[in-house]
This record gives structure tokens, sequence and C-alpha cells, in this order.
């Protein structure tokens, strides 16, 4: 079974509208939506925007569900990469996790050797495949942090810093609790906005486009596991 996390209704929306047989079950605030895609069991889950309402619906889709991967989709913000391109991560970073004052790496959690969460080498080849058949694709580094990111500097930043190649609010803090029940991840996202470059306005038109891209990305996958 395949786990989905969604931070907004216009990305579960996207996925839901794939779903088939669909039962809905709440598991505390969260409301899970367990059905088949392309005849594939999947649970997808609005998880709200931010790294903590993330990570605390990823801990409770995997609680709960019998979950072999996870995958972060919807939308994000691109800093080597323009609207309505597929970005699927090799590795996520919280670049708002900060411990230098200590010596250590910006990002890097004290118990962990890497600020680095590597994603799951199987999951990147397969959605980068089904993500180059659908137009302008990257696989790069995810940098996620508590902030709706517009400064064209933070882009030049998390550029520099951890070769981002997008950013957004959740998949470094999934990509954590999936660490710690060791099931693998991967984020999928397209982007909706161009950090620096698109203003708010141009977001707001891409946003339901990209996140309707994500979803077929995800329904095609669906359809490979199937096979």
């Amino acid at each position: 079974m395949i786990g989905l996390l969604a931070a907004m209704e216009v990305e579960l929306e996207s996925i839901t509208a794939k779903m088939e047989d669909v039962k809905v079950m709440f598991v505390v605030d969260k409301k899970f939506y367990h059905g088949k895609i392309n005849g594939y069991d999947a649970v997808a889950v609005l998880s709200g925007v931010g790294k903590v309402n993330a990570a605390m619906a990823t801990t409770l889709l995997l609680q709960n569900f019998d979950v072999t991967d996870v995958i972060s989709v919807g939308i994000a913000g691109g800093i080597s990469a323009q609207p309505m391109d597929v970005v699927v991560s090799d590795r996520v970073v919280q670049y708002d996790f900060d411990l230098t004052a200590f010596g250590y790496p910006l990002g890097k959690l004290d118990e962990r050797t890497s600020p680095y969460f590597e994603c799951d080498a199987d999951l990147v080849r397969i959605c980068s495949f089904i993500a180059s058949q659908k137009g302008n694709a990257h696989v790069g580094t995810g940098a996620s942090g508590d902030a709706f990111v517009t400064d064209p500097e933070k882009a030049v930043f998390l550029r520099r810093e951890f070769g981002a190649v997008f950013c957004d609010m959740e998949s470094a803090a999934i990509a954590q609790a999936c660490e710690k029940f060791d099931v693998p991840f991967v984020s999928v996202r397209v982007i909706s906005d161009e950090v620096g470059v698109n203003k708010i306005e141009d977001y707001e038109a891409f946003k339901k486009s990209a996140a309707k891209l994500s979803a077929e990305v995800i329904e095609e996958y669906c359809k490979r596991k199937q096979a």
C-alpha cells in the first residue's frame, strides 16, 4: 500500500479524484482516504501545512496503515526549476534546523550524521522516469522549512548551501518520520512558482494545474505497481 501526504486541499483533491472504493477514517484530527488508484491500494491524508503537521500526519499514517512506501505529493517552489516542472527528491533537508552554535552543519539533527535524509533509490528511479514522460523533470535536493519562501536571496542561499532544486514546507519532516519507521520515502512535487521570480498571483494561477500533474505521476506509479 502506498501512503500519500498532501499539505493542502487542492493537492489532496487531485489525489482523491484518482481513487476508487474510497473509505474515510479519522485518526485524531486527520482524515484518511483509503481506496485504490489504478487498482493499487492507497491511503491519502491531508497533513496540513508545515513540518509539525507533516510529521504528525506521517506518524499516524504509519501507525495505522500497512504502508510499504510514502510519497509527499503536491506543489513546491522552484529554485533550479520552473513552473510546471516535475521535481523528484533524491534527498531532503530541513534548512531551518539550526544547531550551528554547537558546531553542527546547518540542517543537521544532533542524533544524525548528516543533515540530509536520503530518499529511496527505487522510488526515485521509478518516479523520475514517470516524471520525465510528463514534461520537464528534475531530480535533486528538496529543502523544507516553516516558511513560504519568496525572497530571491533565500533561493540563492538554498541552492548554494544545499544544492536545492526546490523548497517546500513538509517533505523533510515526512522523511524524518519515515526514517524512524524504516519506510521508503520520496517527494514528488510540481513547481507552482519560481522563488523570487514569480509573484503570488502566479502561484495562485499555477497551483491547481501543478497539483493535478503531481497526481498524474502518482496515478502512473500505482499503475506500474499493480502491473
